[in-house]
């Protein structure tokens, strides 16, 4: 380790490199930037980030200038300066000129035969009035979409309508017609008989009541598991019919339990509402409603697997 001190704050600071002079990163760009030097004057400014090279606009502009090629365009012989290796024009309407003569075609009027230049080879006429001319001659006819009618179109192309107004109703008829609206519904919650609305049939308890059996479900998992297993178990035993069953306090003790979980509420663990099995499961008893009670957690937890006539 070498002692050193820093060139920028003057603070004296360890390192192992001999040939570092700050003591910070932050000390280090502000070094950067006090020795930056232009590119083109070679005078030594102040910089704002890592990335400037010149002091000022005109160097900017100087070096800008420095980079361009002198070329002579392809089309109308001029000079001029540009910094792309591959532009060819001077500007672009001598680009759109060149690019027009080059690709320019001469065809003869399919009607009245005058020789004409166009840019593609499928033009067959050198005016509008040639190509009406000769619609007429040939007498072309189409059957319209929506009425079934038999016409001569004044244009050629793909005419699938007569009229405008056939065009219209075609659209009118095959509109997408708008989906009715849900009938809404009120419905009683079954656990806590709370008033809901609702769009479906199968709705049967409220958000709260809902949220609260499917946490339930993911936290009793190894029970309903065990409950599986057993031979006799009904699976129409609803938890929460049963608290409600049981007026929502415990059968041993009395108490009565939360039947929503507050963090304010002294003793609020033992106060919680649990499911027991009268006879337990591990001594052959069945997950049946009768086989049930309501338990505060503090005496589920004396229980145990005991059996209620010798606990």
């Amino acid at each position: 380790m070498v002692e050193k001190e820093c060139i920028v704050c003057g603070r004296e600071f360890k390192c192992v490199k001999r040939t570092r002079q700050t003591c910070s990163d932050k000390c280090r760009v502000i070094k950067k930037r006090q020795n930056a030097a232009c590119e083109i004057c070679g005078n030594i400014f102040s910089t704002k980030g890592y990335n400037c090279k010149w002091c000022s606009d005109s160097c900017k502009k100087l070096y800008k200038k420095s980079q361009e090629i002198e070329k002579t365009c392809e089309f109308c012989g001029k000079s001029y300066m540009s910094k792309y290796k591959t532009k060819k024009y001077c500007s672009r309407l001598c680009g759109n000129k060149a690019r027009g003569t080059i690709n320019s075609k001469q065809i003869t009027c399919s009607e009245c035969g005058k020789v004409f230049t166009a840019k593609s080879r499928k033009s067959k006429y050198c005016s509008r009035p040639c190509m009406i001319k000769s619609c007429k001659k040939k007498k072309l006819t189409y059957k319209c979409k929506h009425c079934d009618k038999t016409f001569s179109p004044r244009c050629t192309g793909r005419v699938t309508f007569c009229t405008r107004d056939c065009y219209y109703s075609y659209v009118k008829a095959t509109a997408k017609k708008p989906t009715p609206k849900k009938q809404i519904n009120i419905i009683d919650c079954k656990l806590c008989g709370k008033q809901m609305k609702s769009t479906y049939g199968a709705v049967e308890y409220c958000r709260s009541c809902s949220a609260r059996r499917k946490m339930d479900m993911h936290k009793n998992c190894n029970y309903y598991r065990r409950i599986a297993a057993n031979a006799h178990a009904d699976n129409s035993v609803d938890k929460q019919e049963i608290f409600a069953r049981d007026k929502w306090k415990c059968q041993l003790c009395g108490i009565a339990t939360l039947k929503r979980y507050d963090p304010s509420t002294p003793d609020r663990l033992a106060k919680s509402p649990t499911l027991d099995h009268v006879i337990p499961l591990s001594k052959g008893g069945s997950h049946t409603r009768s086989n049930t009670q309501l338990l505060c957690s503090k005496c589920n937890t004396a229980k145990g697997a005991k059996v209620l006539s010798l606990f």
